[in-house]
């Protein structure tokens, strides 16, 4: 009885918690977003790279291959690192790529969300 009662107290709002699956398609859209602000701003000095950071940026808005995109993206994020520490990458934060690279890996874990074409393995 002591358990019923005083455990639902500590949820102020409980249905809200069925809205789990929202936070990986806003990680989604975020991640795509910047993902594309990379691009465009490293378009002419890494064509191959913002290629492939391009084409993972799409999978991920689309929901599609979710976890390989996310990978791919955070490795992306990841080798752009020691540029943004030097201070050759104008507008690129190296805070917003760790961010980035975070947000990129939890897509391992998290999975696709609500709105994608990926199925859970």
């Amino acid at each position: 009885m002591f358990y019923t009662v005083y455990m639902k107290l500590f949820s102020i709002f409980p249905d809200l918690l069925s809205w789990a699956l929202i936070a990986p398609v806003l990680f989604r859209i975020i991640i795509t977003l910047y993902a594309w602000k990379v691009v465009k701003m490293l378009w002419q000095s890494e064509k191959t790279r913002m290629t492939i950071l391009f084409i993972a940026s799409l999978f991920l808005l689309v929901g599609a291959f979710t976890q390989v995109a996310g990978l791919v993206s955070a490795l992306l994020f990841l080798s752009l690192l020691p540029k943004a520490k030097a201070g050759t990458l104008s507008g690129i934060n190296q805070r917003e790529l760790l961010l980035a690279t975070t947000l990129s890996l939890s897509f391992l874990i998290l999975g696709a969300g609500f709105w994608a074409f990926d199925w859970p393995l």
